[in-house]
């Protein structure tokens, strides 16, 4: 079974309505709800002050007009008719060639455990391939819960990001 395929039987079984076009400017205000969820937890992961930080609804703004710009993708999930996870990447150039990013993953704490990540990821990684991109990256906190899935999905430390307060 392909996985355009599997993805929508599993969203029929589900209830959950997926489409690349599922986010859309109007959805800005479920979407806000949800990064002020997400920024409230990460929040506790944080080991330095200048990722600490009120988040704000002009901040917001500006991010979430980003998020519609050229080779940008942004898909959520809407279960119950709200969205409950979201996922933005974009295309990343670098010395060696261009590279898939994850900007940002997060799904509701009310529903963890459903595989939204898994959909959201393998969404993501068949948009990438379309494009013909071969590798992908993200950030992550140490401390972050969320480390362990992407291990888990073959993510591997390639790096290491330092901070000092000047």
């Amino acid at each position: 079974m392909s996985s355009g395929k599997w993805l929508n039987n599993f969203a029929a079984s589900c209830g959950v309505f997926l489409s690349h076009q599922g986010i859309k400017k109007s959805d800005k205000e479920e979407i806000y709800k949800l990064t002020v969820e997400e920024n409230r937890i990460l929040q506790q992961f944080m080991s330095q002050p200048i990722y600490k930080f009120k988040f704000t609804k002009r901040l917001f703004e500006k991010l979430f007009n980003a998020y519609f710009s050229k080779n940008k993708f942004f898909l959520g999930i809407k279960e119950d008719k709200k969205i409950v996870a979201i996922l933005s990447g974009y295309i990343k150039p670098t010395p060696k060639g261009d590279v898939g990013y994850i900007d940002n993953m997060f799904v509701s704490k009310k529903y963890s455990g459903k595989g939204y990540a898994t959909i959201l990821r393998d969404e993501f990684f068949k948009w990438l391939k379309g494009k013909k991109i071969k590798y992908c990256q993200l950030n992550v906190f140490e401390k972050n819960p969320a480390k362990h899935i992407y291990e888990k999905w073959g993510f591997c430390i390639d790096g290491l990001q330092m901070t000092k307060r000047l």
